[in-house]
């Protein structure tokens, strides 16, 4: 096989094409011989799926959850950066930042769950609560790592050509950051999904 087709078939995924109706196989086959209450067959999860879709009730489930999502990622984010600020215009602040980070990175998931039930217990502030703070240490400390690996220099020679506050930081600290923001929404966003489908 050359390089162009190999190139190709890769860009078509067609390997992972090539496994799904093997595997549609297999569990078609597992599902009849254990039935559909150890397992339910293909068509009868499309067929439910359809059902979901008629009915209606997955948009109000999904407009919930998503509403849910964006209040705690958003404020995790907002918060994300109001700590990246500090670390960065104050060396004291960003020691007080770094330790935060750090007890916040070490704490398990199934802890703030349980805060959260037992201050909120089910209400819909219990999922936002654990969404902002499964969320909040990991696109804090990417960006806390974005401000730090700003170059000094280039803030020095903003200095020389008697740049401003404002204009340093819409000039060199933004783009500087921007691609650790962007990485730490990526994954933070990956996770208040899970966090929400848990609830």
């Amino acid at each position: 096989m050359s390089g162009q087709t190999r190139d190709w078939a890769g860009r078509l995924h067609l390997p992972t094409v090539g496994v799904a109706p093997a595997v549609l196989v297999v569990w078609s086959l597992l599902s009849w011989r254990y039935g559909a209450y150890v397992l339910p067959a293909p068509s009868a999860i499309v067929s439910g799926f359809v059902e979901i879709l008629r009915s209606g009730e997955i948009w109000t489930h999904t407009a919930a959850s998503l509403s849910r999502i964006l209040v705690g990622f958003g404020g995790a984010v907002l918060v994300a950066v109001f700590l990246a600020l500090a670390a960065f215009v104050s060396r004291l602040a960003r020691g007080v930042v770094h330790d935060l980070l750090a007890v916040l990175n070490s704490t398990s998931v199934f802890v703030w769950i349980v805060i959260s039930l037992i201050w909120f217990g089910l209400s819909h502030w219990a999922p936002i609560f654990t969404t902002f703070m499964i969320t909040l240490p990991v696109v804090a400390s990417n960006l806390v790592e974005g401000v730090a690996s700003v170059d000094r220099r280039l803030l020095e020679m903003g200095d020389v050509y008697r740049l401003g506050s404002r204009e340093k930081f819409t000039s060199i600290v933004i783009p500087s950051t921007l691609p650790y923001l962007v990485a730490g929404m990526k994954v933070g966003f990956g996770l208040a999904l899970k966090a929400t489908s848990t609830r």
